[in-house]
């Protein structure tokens, strides 16, 4: 893989595994907590914004946890 697109995947893998949880407790009944889908959201967010600097050709850099997320 290009080593340009490792923030895209990096903020995708992410999204999905924050919406997997919420899938997960909604499956088991339980009430998911809104804050997390706003993490899905900020994930997905931080994949768009690594699209678009690929497409200005602007540096790129990995976001393990997102910018200011930590995670869970």
């Amino acid at each position: 893989m290009n080593d340009r697109f490792l923030s895209v995947r990096a903020s995708l893998l992410l999204a999905r595994r924050a919406l997997a949880r919420q899938l997960a407790l909604i499956e088991a009944r339980e009430r998911p907590d809104a804050d997390a889908f706003a993490e899905v959201a900020a994930h997905l967010d931080d994949g768009l914004k690594a699209l678009e600097a690929l497409e200005k050709g602007g540096p790129l850099r990995v976001l393990p946890g997102g910018w200011g997320r930590r995670e869970r």
